[in-house]
């Protein structure tokens, strides 16, 4: 079995970087394990977090994992996406406008950060209705992240308040992400 670790950038529209999440992906003899593996991945990345926790901290950047929130209060800079109820302070909800997140946990739940759905990304951003959108959502979240490929879209983005964009930049090995800066 192989575990390879990919740090994801998020970075505000002017590129400067905000944080990057780390996505893991296990092989086992070639083909990708998609489920049974979760707390052994979360204890692996927690580890390699742990090692990279002062670049986190001195550069003031948050680090995104995905699944069940931790009570790591060591490592303060760890943010956990869901896409239920809001349990504790270092979650932050993901897909909004995607099939599996309803709108319930966004205005019942009181979350810091708000990623939309990259699938409704691509189906609405072209739409004038967008960024009535973002500033409609903002009223339940202070920061909103749009998963975007490309900077056509960067000025409506900053006008309706988008505080981050993920997807412009590769992914890289999670153990070169300092390079980053």
């Amino acid at each position: 079995m192989k575990i390879d670790h990919w740090a994801k950038p998020l970075t505000n529209l002017e590129g400067k970087l905000l944080g990057i999440e780390l996505e893991s992906r296990v092989d086992s003899d070639g083909v990708r394990v998609l489920a049974g593996m979760e707390d052994e991945v979360l204890h692996e990345q927690h580890r390699l977090i742990e090692r990279k926790a002062a670049w986190f901290r001195d550069n003031d950047l948050y680090c995104i994992l995905s699944g069940t929130a931790s009570t790591q209060e060591y490592l303060p800079f760890v943010r956990y996406m869901t896409t239920s109820a809001r349990t504790n302070d270092s979650q932050w909800l993901d897909d909004v406008g995607g099939h599996a997140c309803t709108a319930i946990p966004l205005v019942s739940g009181d979350f810091e950060v708000a990623r939309l759905n990259r699938r409704f990304i691509q189906e609405h951003i072209g739409n004038p209705i967008f960024p009535i959108l973002i500033r409609n959502i903002k009223q339940y979240c202070d920061k909103v992240i749009v998963p975007i490929h490309d900077k056509n879209h960067h000025q409506m983005l900053q006008a309706a308040g988008v505080w981050a964009v993920q997807g412009e930049y590769k992914p890289i090995r999670f153990e070169h992400c300092d390079k980053l800066i």
